[in-house]
């Protein structure tokens, strides 16, 4: 399913100063539009932005737990990471929860017909 670009939020380019012009997008490459396999939900950890949270302001690196999409893919049935609280983050907020890989979410497993 095509999903609008969370990184130049779908123009297909981005600005990495005032002083430089616009460049094509590294995510979309260009398109303003990015496939990410269905169910999707917003990025905890970048809440959306496509942007790595807490870096220098103008330095534009990709979130690392979506790659810039500003939404990961996560099948049903989930349940909040019981790690991070649903926050796609670490205390600090620095790095990505590693129990959800910054999604916020854990997928339930399911055994023998029992949700778990």
């Amino acid at each position: 399913m095509l999903h609008k670009c969370g990184f130049c939020q779908g123009r297909g380019e981005v600005r990495r100063s005032f002083k430089l012009p616009f460049s094509t997008c590294q995510v979309c490459s260009g398109k303003g539009t990015v496939y990410v396999e269905e169910p999707v939900i917003t990025c905890a950890f970048c809440e959306g932005t496509g942007m790595q949270p807490n870096a220098y302001p103008y330095a534009l690196l990709t979130c690392h737990a979506c790659r810039g999409k500003g939404v990961v893919t996560l099948k049903e049935p989930n349940v909040l990471c019981p790690d991070c609280l649903g926050r796609g983050r670490v205390i600090d907020g620095r790095v990505y929860c590693l129990t959800c890989k910054g999604k916020g979410r854990v997928e339930v497993k399911k055994e023998c017909g029992v949700i778990r």
